[in-house]
């Protein structure tokens, strides 16, 4: 799978709620690709990523913005689909970022996502619940 089809499950997803969002086609390095509006009107800026092996590979300009921007209690987000060895989705608080870039999913412990769902469908309802946690925090 490509994230351009990860983009598109989330992307039916949002229209089901219909969640505004718009995919972002940053010129700057490190932008979150989707800004989502949820139903109260908080944004998110959400990272998509699709994994191979364990790691989730994250630029240093990616890992700079979701760090700085989650500082200043932005809502910002990774959201990952592996592939093997089952099918996965992950959801980490972009303040994971450098955790992230410098580990492992198969690292017990060590990274602990948000949400963290098998099988083929996005876990839609998971991910919206923590998008509008985070918005009441």
């Amino acid at each position: 799978m490509l994230e351009r089809n990860l983009w598109q499950q989330l992307q039916r997803a949002l229209k089901q709620d219909k969640w505004p969002y718009v995919r972002i086609e940053a010129t700057a390095a490190g932008i979150p690709d989707v800004l989502v509006s949820d139903s109260d009107g908080q944004l998110h800026l959400i990272e998509l990523k699709m994994v191979k092996g364990s790691k989730i590979k994250l630029s240093p300009h990616q890992v700079s913005f979701l760090t700085r921007f989650s500082k200043t209690g932005a809502s910002v987000w990774i959201l990952a689909r592996r592939e093997s060895p089952v099918v996965s989705y992950y959801l980490f608080y972009g303040s994971a970022a450098i955790a992230l870039a410098e580990g492992s999913l198969d690292q017990v412990g060590a990274l602990t996502p948000v949400v963290l769902e098998g099988g083929a469908a996005l876990p839609w309802r998971s991910i919206k619940r923590a998008l509008q946690r985070k918005a009441e925090l």
